[in-house]
């Protein structure tokens, strides 16, 4: 994330975390605490589904992330962010 979010030309973030062997709750962590120990001046949109996913999805949203199961809709979040940025 540092690497692709220390380029200026990069206006929105969007991961796509399918677990199978990874948790999303760990991954959702990892997120979280990128975010609090750096600028969030890029919005990020997250897609998660997997294992654990109904734990990590919880807390990407109260990290005021958008968080969607769902890969078309992530992606029409993003395009969104991208056209209003």
């Amino acid at each position: 994330m540092e690497i692709v979010l220390a380029d200026d030309r990069v206006k929105v973030l969007m991961i796509s975390l399918i677990g199978g062997l990874t948790r999303m709750d760990e991954m959702a962590e990892g997120i979280v605490k990128y975010l609090k120990e750096n600028d969030g001046t890029v919005p990020i949109v997250v897609r998660m589904c997997g294992t654990k996913s109904e734990v990590g999805i919880p807390m990407l949203r109260d990290a005021g992330v958008d968080t969607y199961e769902d890969i078309a809709k992530a992606v029409q979040a993003t395009v969104k962010l991208v056209k209003g940025s």
